[in-house]
């Protein structure tokens, strides 16, 4: 008989950017992180 849900998680904790202390960034941050040099003139 198959099983309906997988018996191990495809991915454990520790192989997640969260385990490794990085956590998601929002499209604000990656939009203020990703701007010119130029720019901090102003």
């Amino acid at each position: 008989m198959p099983l309906s849900e997988a018996v191990l998680p495809e991915q454990s904790r520790e192989d997640t950017d969260a385990g490794w202390g990085e956590y998601p960034v929002t499209e604000d941050e990656r939009l203020y992180r990703d701007r010119p040099p130029h720019w901090d003139d102003f």
